[in-house]
Formats: C-alpha cells, structure tokens, sequence
C-alpha cells in the first residue's frame, strides 16, 4: 500500500494534489481573517492556474474587514493588539 501510495505522489496528479492540500490551508486562512469566503482558496487545486487565481481573487475583492481609507475594522486584530496595550498602561520610566 505505501509503495502505491509513494507511485502515485510520483505522479503530476498526486504532485498537485499534494501541493494543493499544502496550500489550501494559508489561502482558507488569508481569506478568513480578511473578512472573504474561504471557498475562495479551493482555487489552488486547478491545475497551471490555481495559485494565481487564489492570488487575483483575494487581490481584486473589497476586503469587509477593512474601512475605506484603509483603517482595519475594530473587530480585526490590530484592535486587540491596542486594548491589550491600553490595559497594561503606560510603560514603567527607566532609570540608569
């Protein structure tokens, strides 16, 4: 069975599928966090095109989770990031 397993990732087809599932995971990831459809990153599995397509489609969209004038929306992690820092409250002075 691992023999087969092994001819077949030999192969373009088991090539590109492997390289397929190896990149699906950042693109769902990208998509996600800027506020699109994951199912966008399904486009890395058509063969020649796939990566390039993911690519156009997640440059070409109107990011939601981006304002116009491009401020992040409070709900993205730069918000976090600031109420974090606004609760640990200004940094101790240091002395020499």
């Amino acid at each position: 069975m691992l023999d087969t397993l092994i001819a077949f990732m030999n192969t373009p087809e088991g090539s590109g599928i492997l390289v397929g599932v190896l990149t699906v995971w950042p693109f769902w990831r990208t998509f996600l966090r800027a506020g699109l459809n994951p199912l966008w990153a399904l486009l890395v599995f058509l063969p020649l095109i796939g990566i390039a397509a993911a690519l156009a489609a997640l440059c070409l969209q109107k990011w939601p989770v981006v304002r116009p004038g491009g401020v992040a929306h409070p709900q993205g992690a730069s918000s976090t990031i600031r109420q974090t820092l606004k609760a640990a409250g200004p940094p101790a002075p240091q002395h020499e």
